[in-house]
């Protein structure tokens, strides 16, 4: 059997132009990494939807914390240079 669900069971959503390269579980356990690429080659403000009982950091390729992005929110904005890379971290 196969077949979609509707978004609303998605963990996260995503708009085209911008794939997710990974998710996995962080190496400390913190939280969910999730590695998001540009792949159209073009600069781009995207907004995703994600689950509301996080905060949001963006890491370093390392998985360095770099900035926090959100807390407790269920969109966020991130922009992208062209074939830019961004890692994220979604923790509780």
């Amino acid at each position: 059997m196969g077949g979609n669900l509707p978004p609303r069971y998605s963990f996260i959503e995503i708009p085209n132009g911008v794939i997710i390269e990974c998710i996995k579980r962080n190496e400390d356990g913190r939280g969910v990494v999730i590695r998001l690429h540009e792949v159209e080659g073009r600069e781009r403000t995207v907004e995703f939807k994600i689950p509301e009982c996080c905060d949001l950091f963006e890491l370093d390729l390392l998985e360095n914390i770099v900035e926090k992005i959100a807390s407790n929110t269920n969109a966020i904005s991130l922009h992208f240079k062209p074939f830019e890379i961004k890692t994220i971290l979604l923790s509780k």
